[in-house]
């Protein structure tokens, strides 16, 4: 290889690298995208719990929830950390 397609094959291989860091930090600094991302880690968090409801009520009581709560939690906005919640409503029944 001569030294002028190394430099060529290197500065090019350099300028991408660099357009996708720029468009990689402006995709991670973009409100609409963290917002969507946040809720989409909220709705399979959510499913996990909504899940349980297939258990029949023995089984969810050795778990240590009941299904009202779980219905409860399942109407609850995406925003709220449903897991705390239960945990809130476990340690509530606990005392």
């Amino acid at each position: 290889m001569l030294c002028h397609e190394m430099r060529t094959t290197k500065t090019s291989t350099t300028i991408l690298q660099s357009i996708e860091d720029r468009v990689s930090s402006r995709l991670r600094s973009l409100p609409f995208i963290q917002a969507l991302k946040d809720w989409y880690a909220g709705y399979c968090r959510r499913q996990v719990l909504i899940d349980l409801l297939r258990y029949d009520d023995h089984i969810l009581e050795d778990m240590g929830h009941t299904r009202q709560e779980l219905l409860a939690i399942s109407k609850l906005p995406l925003s709220t950390d449903a897991h705390e919640v239960l945990r809130e409503l476990k340690a509530l029944r606990s005392q």
